[in-house]
């Protein structure tokens, strides 16, 4: 009998394990929803849904890309966690810009 409850204690643990991560999941969605649903722009709301999306989960870095009046790719705005040395990665992430018809992206 000592044997089953250990069993059923394993497999209570492991399942609420993944409880908090589907739970930050589903707040992140929610979170990120109401970003876009708001009055701002894509523009004005990336940081935050950045924020919002790296950490909810096991992200370190996440960039958001728009394409500027020129037609071209450009990160908008990072994210990192903190403690981790992203630093240079993301400096040169921000200086990044790509054109859509030169670089082989789609127009």
């Amino acid at each position: 009998m000592p044997q089953a409850k250990s069993s059923t204690h394993i497999a209570t643990l492991a399942i609420d394990g993944i409880r908090p991560q589907n739970e930050a999941r589903r707040v992140a969605q929610y979170a990120v929803a109401t970003l876009i649903s708001g009055q701002g722009s894509l523009a004005e709301t990336g940081p935050q849904m950045l924020e919002t999306i790296g950490s909810s989960g096991p992200w370190v870095f996440g960039a958001f890309w728009i394409i500027n009046d020129e037609r071209q790719l450009v990160c908008h705005s990072t994210w990192r966690t903190s403690g981790r040395e992203l630093e240079q990665f993301q400096a040169d992430t921000e200086t990044l810009t790509f054109s859509l018809a030169k670089d082989c992206l789609p127009v």
